[in-house]
């Protein structure tokens, strides 16, 4: 078999956790699959910082795409691959689709920019702030109140993120896509259950697309193991060959799953991953 990837979503796929990943699973990722085989690759909606507090347990090389794969990096040396960021132009209709709603976006600015957060206080409800400001604590997000987003000091941006319920969240989201071009998948808030996100970046980034992009770059002509249990993971899951899905997933993952493993609560991703390797060994 050709040298193969394993493309694994993060929150909720490998951990349930905030800022770590069972030890367990870091075993299993260790000593159970040959890195000569397969190059794996981690993909996560979240920062760069997230990401690396729940992997750093590893001590083999990995890539990761954070922000949904806005950028891409070769871990342990923290080269990018790639990036797709967006610029200011966007503003002034995220400005118009959310104010219409009572709500506003944040800007997460990224790796490059050491993820900082941006947000305008007063355009949001006390209740949305209380929810973001302890949101934003519990996973050390680092938030800077601005008056106005025209004089950041920097110009580009991993993405922008609304908060909401769920039919707020997705309103945001369809109008996103279909008014701005963005991508802006739906994606459950892994915080507080009943809370959505609304996650716009570049048109050109997906986790697919990184799926799509390291296969190429890396001339893997193996096939694609891929793993996730949100809405954002659809685009993963078109370009996987074999597809796991955890068992809390919404119904358009599960219908295009070959594999449902038991949800990451319990650890199912070792359940999952060993299935999927089998499949791949035996050429299904």
């Amino acid at each position: 078999m050709e040298r193969g990837l394993i493309a694994l979503d993060i929150d909720g796929t490998i951990t349930t956790q905030l800022l770590s990943m069972p030890p367990r699973v870091a075993s299993f990722l260790e000593k159970n699959i040959d890195h000569d085989q397969w190059q794996v690759i981690f993909l996560t909606g979240r920062t760069f910082n997230f990401a690396f507090q729940v992997l750093q347990v590893l001590k083999f090389p990995y890539f990761i795409g954070v922000q949904n794969g806005a950028i891409t990096l070769e871990m342990p040396k923290r080269e990018v691959v790639q990036k797709n960021y967006l610029s200011a132009s966007v503003f002034p209709e995220m400005d118009d689709i959310c104010h219409r709603r009572q709500t506003d976006y944040v800007i997460y600015s990224g790796y490059l920019n050491d993820d900082k957060v941006y947000y305008r206080k007063t355009h949001f409800s006390p209740e949305q702030i209380r929810y973001m400001m302890t949101r934003s604590k519990a996973f050390k997000e680092n938030w800077i109140e601005v008056e106005s987003y025209e004089s950041l000091p920097v110009h580009e941006y991993a993405s922008l993120k609304c908060f909401g319920d769920h039919a707020l969240a997705a309103e945001l989201s369809h109008e996103i896509e279909t008014k701005l071009g963005l991508h802006a998948p739906l994606i459950k808030d892994p915080f507080e259950a009943n809370r959505y996100i609304a996650q716009a970046t570049h048109a050109h980034v997906t986790k697919g697309a990184v799926v799509r992009d390291m296969r190429e770059r890396l001339m893997l002509d193996g096939p694609s193991i891929v793993a996730g249990d949100d809405f954002n993971d659809l685009s993963l899951f078109e370009a996987g060959n074999i597809k796991v899905a955890m068992g809390n997933s919404p119904k358009a993952l599960l219908d295009h799953a070959t594999i449902v493993a038991p949800p990451a609560s319990q650890e199912g991703i070792i359940i999952g991953l060993t299935q999927a390797i089998k499949l791949a060994r035996d050429g299904v």
